[in-house]
């Protein structure tokens, strides 16, 4: 069931995002973990004015597709910015749809961050991509104080072999579908897919994601 409620909430968000944003999948659902992993850091205090360097570690197919853009012109080609993306990340405070803002384009901030992301292929990590169908990754930060951390991640967060939690499902749902339908509906769909074996009807359930439906 758990499966069954990430493929429902996952293909709802995405279809309700997209609706706003051109390419909400990559931020959604195929941006590897490189980004995300700052949470991590943010976690240890970290803050984006300590940042020295950030190298970012994958195969050269994930490179290729997101680690070569690192001053975006416009929001398409931010959501394929690995960079940009640990900016965002830093001072948003997530890789959701909306946290990407045209506004941020030109921040100096935001270029700064972006300017101090290396990303560097590695042939062991593409044989591993191939081997388990994942996209293995490693992000080394370094702050201005010398100080330095590193963590590797082999299977992106929400897939089969590192699930994420039902509360870790809705939030990001919630992130991507309340500015579209508000909280309160972004609620009723939650409740209904998190005790959908319970419910009689699933037509209710498609209505909850049509605006203005009842």
């Amino acid at each position: 069931m758990s499966m069954l409620r990430s493929s429902i909430l996952s293909t709802a968000a995405m279809l309700l995002a997209t609706t706003a944003a051109p390419a909400a999948t990559m931020t959604f659902a195929s941006l590897p973990d490189e980004g995300a992993q700052l949470l991590s850091y943010s976690e240890n205090g970290i803050k984006a004015e300590d940042i020295e360097s950030i190298e970012i570690i994958s195969s050269p197919f994930t490179i290729k597709n997101v680690g070569v853009i690192f001053e975006p012109a416009d929001i398409l080609e931010a959501h394929f910015s690995t960079a940009f993306g640990c900016a965002v990340r830093l001072f948003r405070g997530g890789n959701g749809v909306y946290d990407y803002k045209s506004e941020d384009l030109k921040d100096p901030r935001f270029l700064d961050i972006a300017r101090r992301v290396k990303c560097t292929p590695d042939d062991a990590m593409e044989e591993e991509r191939i081997r388990y169908n994942s996209r293995p990754a490693t992000a080394k930060v370094v702050t201005k104080d010398g100080k330095s951390f590193e963590k590797y991640v082999q299977f992106c967060r929400g897939t089969p072999r590192n699930p994420a939690s039902d509360d870790e499902l809705a939030a990001k749902f919630t992130n991507a579908v309340a500015p579209r339908l508000g909280d309160a509906r972004a609620a009723q769909i939650v409740d209904r897919v998190m005790n959908f074996e319970k419910l009689e009807d699933v037509g209710e359930l498609i209505r909850l994601t049509v605006k203005g439906g009842h």
